[in-house]
C-alpha cells in the first residue's frame, strides 16, 4: 500500500480533512469534515493517517521474505532504478536479511528481531530503550559506519609500480597507468570501449559501466551526468595504449577472431572481469614491492595528486566524474594544505620575478574560458 497523504481545508466556516490512499491497487479517498479548530482537524487527520498505515504493515499475514521479494520485482518493474541497483539489493537481502528474520511474518516482527539481525552481522547493534514497541527506523540504532581510510600512492609510488610493470613486462601495465591519470572507476575501466578512445584527439570518453553484480556482469550507462565524462590523457598514456592495442591487434590475428570492443580485453580476445582486474592489480603492486591497496585507490591517487600538483579543484572533481566539487573537498580537504603551499610558492615567485606579459595573456585567457564553461553548465 502506498503511504497516504491529506490536507486540512476549510469549508462553510468548519474545518475539514481529505486524504486519499490505495488499497490493494484502487485508489480511495476519505473525507471528514465539522471540526471547529485547525489544530483539532489536524489531530484527527494524523490519527486516521496512522490507522490506515498501522492497519496496512501491522496486520499483514505475510512474511519478510514475501514482502520483501513483492518490493524487488515492483521495484525491478518500475523502471525507476537501474538493473544493477534491483540486483545489488536483492542480493544483499537473500545474503543477509532474509537467512535471518525472512520468516518472519510482517505483524509479528518486532524492533528486537532487527536488532538481532544487525548484532548479528556485524557483532553490535542494540533496541533504543527511549522507544516504545513500535517498530520504526528510529526504534534500532544502527551501526555507525566508518569510511576506510584513503590509502594513495604519491608520485614515488607511482613510478615503482609502472617501472617494475613495464620492466617485467605486465600485459595490464597500461591499465594501470590509464587508471591512475584518468582517476576512472573500475566499472567505468571494464566499460570503455576502443571506439570512446581518441588516440589522435588524446581523450577517452566515458558512457558505460561494466560491473560485477552478486555474481552477474552487468553492463550500463553510468549512474550520473557528471560521471559520464570526456577525460583528456597526456601523450604518455596515449602511447602506452597505442601499444596495448597493438599487442591485442596482434593477438587478434594469431586468433583468427576477436570477440570483445573492450579495452580491457585479455589476449584470447575475451573482457576482463572485473573482479580479476583488482587481482590482478593487487598482485602487481605487491610484486613492486609495495603496499597493497584496492584499485578504488589508483582512483584516490589520481586526486591526490593532481591536488597536490595545484591542479584547480572543480577541474579534478570534473575529470573523477563528482556531483559536485563539495564531494571532492569533503574528501580530500586533508590534503589541501599541501595545494595551499604550492600556491603561495607560485604567487610569490610572481611577486618575485618580473611578469612576462605573454604568459599572462595565456593564463587569463584559459581562466576566462574555464569561467564560461562553468557559467554555461
Amino acid at each position: 500500500m502506498t503511504r497516504p497523504n491529506g490536507s486540512i481545508t476549510r469549508r462553510n466556516g468548519a474545518w475539514c480533512y481529505v486524504f486519499s490512499y490505495d488499497d490493494n491497487g484502487k485508489r480511495r479517498q476519505k473525507r471528514r469534515q465539522g471540526f471547529t479548530t485547525k489544530d483539532l482537524a489536524q489531530r484527527a487527520l494524523v490519527a486516521e493517517l496512522s490507522k490506515i498505515h498501522q492497519d496496512a504493515t501491522i496486520d499483514s499475514t505475510d512474511t519478510v521474505a514475501q514482502y520483501l521479494t513483492a518490493w524487488l520485482d515492483r521495484l525491478d518493474k518500475s523502471g525507476t532504478v537501474k538493473r544493477t541497483t534491483v540486483v545489488a539489493r536483492a542480493g544483499h537481502l537473500n545474503r543477509y536479511v532474509i537467512p535471518r528474520i525472512g520468516q518472519i511474518q510482517l505483524n509479528k516482527l518486532k524492533p528486537q528481531h532487527v536488532a538481532a539481525m544487525y548484532a548479528d552481522l556485524v557483532n553490535h547493534g542494540r533496541i533504543n530503550n527511549a522507544k516504545s514497541s513500535g517498530l520504526s527506523a528510529k526504534s534500532v540504532e544502527l551501526p555507525r559506519y566508518e569510511k576506510p581510510d584513503i590509502t594513495p600512492y604519491d608520485e614515488s609510488q607511482v613510478r615503482q609500480l609502472l617501472e617494475h610493470a613495464n620492466r617485467t613486462g605486465d600485459y595490464f601495465a597500461p591499465i594501470w597507468r590509464l587508471l591512475i591519470v584518468s582517476g576512472m572507476r573500475r566499472g567505468e575501466l571494464c566499460g570503455l570501449k576502443w571506439s570512446n578512445v581518441d588516440m589522435l584527439g588524446g581523450t577517452i570518453t566515458i558512457s558505460e559501466t561494466r560491473l560485477n553484480v552478486d555474481g552477474r556482469i552487468i553492463s550500463e550507462s553510468p549512474k550520473t551526468r557528471q560521471s559520464r565524462r570526456t577525460v583528456s590523457l597526456d601523450a604518455g598514456t596515449i602511447n602506452e595504449l597505442t601499444k596495448f592495442r597493438n599487442l591485442q591487434d596482434d593477438a587478434k590475428v594469431r586468433l583468427g577472431s576477436w570477440h570483445s570492443a573492450y579495452v580491457l580485453t585479455d589476449l584470447d580476445g575475451q573482457p576482463v572481469n572485473p573482479d580479476r582486474v583488482s587481482r590482478l592489480f593487487k598482485r602487481a603492486c605487491a610484486n613492486a614491492g609495495l603496499p597493497v591497496p584496492r584499485l578504488h585507490d589508483t582512483r584516490h591517487t589520481a586526486v591526490t595528486l593532481g591536488i597536490s600538483s595545484g591542479v584547480p579543484i572543480h577541474v579534478v572533481a570534473g575529470r573523477v566524474g563528482h556531483a559536485n566539487v563539495t564531494t571532492t573537498l569533503n574528501t580530500y580537504s586533508h590534503f589541501l594544505p599541501r595545494a595551499d603551499k604550492l600556491a603561495a610558492d607560485v604567487i610569490g615567485a610572481a611577486v618575485n620575478e618580473p611578469v612576462d606579459l605573454d604568459d599572462a595573456k595565456v593564463r587569463a585567457q584559459l581562466n576566462n574560458e574555464t569561467v564560461t564553461k562553468r557559467s554555461r553548465t
